[in-house]
């Protein structure tokens, strides 16, 4: 099962303007790709970011036997300013972390000084709550893949994906990285090549590897 992280603050309104982030185009197209790789996804209204994440996360957990699904298998995939509610699910004091992340062209943690992330936070409206952490509060156990654009257009983007993963091979974590050199920022969308396509398909078989048994994987 794959959660699709939303990191805005959102409305419970029937007709919210513009349309809740499950109703979007990326959002649905992802879930449906996730499940046609085998996997089932979770795309909610949110109201308050973090709060509802982990709202959503619990009562998976507490009701799985009903829902019929395995909760020790459970991604997260977030992008862009999404990304940092999502990191709230892979700190050191969740007790019951996802089994994998996968992260793309996102907004990570401002570090060594750097206030890229906060300042786009404060631009484009997306929630920060990881402000003030450091890779070392991040769990060891949980796998990460990380997208990058190399022609972002935001440049908190990766400014924050360069120190991130930086620090994170000091600390040894578990941690995939693509870059698509050529790339915008959202690049899925906005860049119809073949390399889109492969990174979309890496995503794809990274969650797959990490939530599925492994008799039903195929290379």
């Amino acid at each position: 099962m794959v959660v699709i992280v939303a990191g805005y603050p959102g409305t419970m309104e029937p007709r919210p303007t513009p349309p809740r982030y499950k109703e979007i185009g990326w959002t649905i197209s992802m879930a449906q790709l996730t499940a046609v790789s085998g996997m089932a996804a979770i795309a909610y209204t949110n109201r308050e970011p973090v709060a509802d994440l982990h709202a959503l996360l619990e009562h998976v957990h507490t009701h799985a036997a009903v829902l019929r699904v395995d909760a020790s298998r459970l991604g997260i995939l977030a992008v862009s300013g999404n990304v940092p509610t999502a990191l709230t699910t892979i700190v050191r004091t969740v007790d019951q972390p996802p089994a994998c992340a996968a992260f793309g062209c996102g907004c990570l943690l401002d570090l060594d000084g750097a206030t890229d992330v906060a300042e786009a936070s404060r631009q484009f409206g997306f929630s920060n709550p990881c402000a003030g952490l450091t890779v070392g509060d991040f769990r060891h156990d949980v796998p990460l893949f990380i997208s990058r654009a190399g022609r972002d257009q935001f440049p908190a983007m990766n400014a924050s994906i360069d120190r991130f993963v930086a620090k994170a091979l000091v600390e040894n974590l578990p941690i995939t990285l693509v870059n698509h050199a050529e790339g915008p920022h959202g690049f899925e969308l906005f860049d119809d090549s073949r390399t889109s396509r492969d990174i979309v398909r890496q995503t794809l078989r990274f969650l797959r590897q990490h939530l599925t048994p492994e008799a039903d994987q195929t290379l």
